[in-house]
């Protein structure tokens, strides 16, 4: 029961972490995954229990992943659960000062060829027929 209760938890941080207003999550939440898996943990305890209560746990998580995944418009949080990797592999910053580089770029566009003989264009050494 603990890797699913880590899942939760991390999907819980994520989501806080991620939408407006950006914040840990509150204790409440915390302490409700605490009290939910923990009940789960108990139940599987016994041997019959065990294989249910897993799937009950895991099927919180997949739940509470779908939810956070899905987009404002169909009741959901509309976050990216996997945008924190992104951002640490990647500062956010880091592409916008890419595209700026890129757009005030004052170096001249790559030609083919200037006309004048060179093997660039194909054309200049040929003759009316």
């Amino acid at each position: 029961m603990l890797a699913p209760w880590l899942a939760e938890i991390l999907i819980i941080t994520v989501r806080d972490l991620s939408t407006a207003p950006r914040r840990l999550p509150l204790p409440s939440e915390l302490l409700s995954t605490f009290v939910v898996f923990g009940a789960l943990s108990v139940i599987a305890s016994n041997e019959t229990a065990r294989r249910p209560a897993t799937a009950i746990a895991w099927g919180l998580v997949l739940a509470t992943g779908i939810v956070t995944y899905a987009p404002p418009s169909e009741g959901g949080f509309g976050v990216d659960l996997l945008k924190p990797v992104g951002d640490f592999l990647a500062p956010a910053g880091l592409n916008q000062q890419a595209a700026n580089i890129l757009q005030n770029s004052t170096a001249p566009a790559p030609t083919v060829g200037t006309g004048k003989g060179d093997t660039g264009n194909i054309t200049a050494g040929l003759r009316p027929a």
